[in-house]
């Protein structure tokens, strides 16, 4: 699709198309890692293609949500210093 077609679609058809060009984009990672990807120059398609919508989703005000990591939604532990000796 190119950039003329991705203006045209509406915030959320934008953040669907998005959805599925990072889901392709993990799968050619994964075919990649396993040696078994032939056409090497989908991933740099599926990059771009990435990269603009999530900049036509910026230019509209609507940024896409990160992905949220376990890492992220755990509270900090409080560190307790006690002294030895």
């Amino acid at each position: 699709m190119n950039l003329e077609e991705l203006r045209n679609l509406s915030v959320d058809e934008l953040a669907n198309k998005l959805g599925a060009s990072k889901r392709e984009l993990l799968n050619l990672r994964m075919q990649a890692a396993a040696g078994k990807l032939e056409k090497t120059h989908q991933m740099r398609i599926v990059r771009r293609e990435v990269a603009q919508l999530m900049t036509l989703l910026k230019e509209r005000g609507s940024e896409p949500q990160p992905a949220v990591s376990a890492k992220a939604t755990r509270e900090p532990q409080a560190s307790v210093k006690t002294k030895k000796g």
